[in-house]
């Protein structure tokens, strides 16, 4: 779906490193330092180590009685590193906790952060219809707290932006990404990386709607500012390659997209694992080129595996994993495998519709709504 590694789904690390100066430690002496040394950890990709940091901190905070605004940075925290080991009932209550808790305190940017951080869960879940109330409302507080151009509404427009291109709403879409992009073009202290996810999205966006010159620019645009930032970014590189992976499938270029699909997959293995629904991405999209191409018995444990991944990752019942397990069900057919084919496209739909989902796939695999974004 969308940068979902990816959808600037944001952490409170801005308080450790104010209330800790920013110092340099390797193990947690108090709540603050937890968090920072947590905020250490994720971005060194140490995921466990950083759930077991902030564990810590809630103990301790619990034990304290601490109910202010350092337990709700913990708890929102804490909810974002469930939900990036795919614990995503518990990464739920952690995240609500945090948005009750920030409420209380009458703290609005937490809790449009921790709403935003809800609504990726809940997309994770399969739960569309709560994902989009719960960025709406991370909009609507952001509005009134801090005005319409504010630079903190673009990571929850971007998200609900994304949410809308899965929907295929692309009015929707369009209007969100567009306004996500203008906010942080205009700010000076915009990330590279934040302004090249937007690019990357509105290349998709553009790109289902079949203007592939412009998103093939969208694209090449993000991928150059990726190359000149000067704080590397391998995931959303990764996606971006994989961005323009499904357009070379798309527009037939099959050669270019094998090697573009490849050298994502190579990204995503190397900083996720190959059991990460990132991977499986990667999978998909190779898959769909080696179908195109002909190769069909290539393409078919590429799609088995990428569905295996999903299904483990958010569950059997996902929609994103229905889509794959149709796209599935088409190279089974292709290889007159017509019963098993046919099983796989009957339990797809059944958990499309199960998700008032009418973007049900035809005879053909569509590789833009196959070769999801993570």
């Amino acid at each position: 779906m969308i940068i979902h590694n990816c959808r600037l789904c944001s952490l409170d690390w801005a308080l450790a490193v104010v209330l800790t100066g920013g110092a340099a430690f390797s193990e947690p002496a108090s709540i603050e330092s937890a968090i920072l040394e947590a905020n250490r950890l994720v971005q060194s990709h140490s995921i466990d180590r950083a759930e077991s940091t902030l564990r810590f901190a809630l103990r301790r905070a619990q034990r304290d009685g601490i109910q202010d605004h350092r337990k709700a940075a913990i708890l929102s925290n804490l909810g974002y590193v469930c939900r990036r080991l795919g614990e995503l009932d518990e990464a739920r209550a952690l995240t609500g906790a945090a948005a009750e808790l920030y409420e209380e305190l009458d703290m609005p940017a937490g809790q449009a952060t921790a709403l935003a951080n809800l609504g990726a869960i809940e997309e994770d879940s399969g739960r569309l219809l709560d994902a989009e109330r719960s960025y709406l409302q991370s909009i609507r507080i952001l509005e009134r707290s801090q005005g319409p151009e504010a630079k903190s509404l673009a990571g929850p427009l971007n998200n609900l932006a994304a949410l809308y291109l899965a929907q295929r709403k692309f009015t929707r879409a369009e209007r969100c990404f567009t306004r996500s992009l203008a906010i942080q073009k205009a700010d000076p202290g915009a990330e590279d990386a934040s302004i090249a996810r937007a690019l990357n999205n509105l290349g998709r966006l553009r790109q289902a709607l079949r203007e592939y010159k412009i998103a093939g620019t969208l694209y090449r645009e993000a991928l150059a500012i990726l190359d000149n930032s000067v704080e590397p970014e391998p995931e959303l590189r990764a996606a971006v390659l994989h961005s323009m992976a499904t357009l070379e499938a798309e527009t037939n270029r099959l050669g270019r997209a094998e090697v573009l699909a490849r050298e994502a997959l190579d990204i995503w293995r190397g900083v996720r694992g190959e059991d990460h629904p990132a991977f499986a991405s990667g999978l998909v999209t190779l898959g769909v080129v080696y179908y195109r191409a002909g190769r069909t018995r290539d393409a078919e444990p590429l799609l088995k595996r990428a569905f295996e991944i999903y299904a483990k990752a958010y569950g059997p019942d996902h929609p994103q994993a229905a889509r794959i397990l149709a796209g599935y069900s088409v190279v089974l057919r292709k290889l007159d495998r017509k019963k098993e084919a046919k099983q796989a496209r009957k339990r797809a739909r059944a958990i499309l519709a199960s998700h008032h989902d009418e973007n049900l796939l035809d005879e053909t695999i569509h590789v833009s709504d196959l070769a999801f974004q993570p």
